[in-house]
């Protein structure tokens, strides 16, 4: 079987311009929804790398595939970085709010004991003969 050259798909950029673009844009939009309803901010990285595959179409020289990898690596690891310290920071806020409850939980306890004593007292004192 002959191959013909000018069928090929370009590897580099395998997606239409038309198609990557409309991509890019519905993935920033999602990963700015998300980095505004949880406030965490490894999703603008993520965006970055994303989008930062658009390059690929203009530049197609090995150099600028390289360069566009080795971004495409450090931008992938921050993100996993940031990605790991909230939540660490995240589980560490559970942590102490869960704390937090549990020690007004029994301070309630203990408030509704004490008045639930003043108020066996104030029933034993009110049949007392002075």
């Amino acid at each position: 079987m002959i191959c013909n050259l000018s069928q090929m798909q370009n590897v580099t950029t395998p997606l239409p311009l038309g198609l990557h673009f409309a991509f890019c844009l519905f993935a920033t939009l999602l990963f700015l929804v998300q980095y505004y309803r949880k406030g965490a901010a490894y999703y603008l990285p993520l965006i970055a790398a994303v989008d930062a595959t658009f390059i690929t179409q203009i530049y197609t020289s090995p150099v600028a595939v390289s360069a566009l990898g080795i971004l495409e690596i450090v931008l992938i690891v921050t993100c996993a970085v940031m990605a790991y310290r909230y939540s660490a920071a995240q589980k560490t806020l559970r942590a102490d709010e869960l704390k937090e409850a549990e020690e007004q939980a029994e301070k309630a306890k203990e408030i509704q004991k004490a008045q639930s004593d003043k108020d066996d007292h104030m029933v034993d004192n009110a049949f007392d003969d002075q």
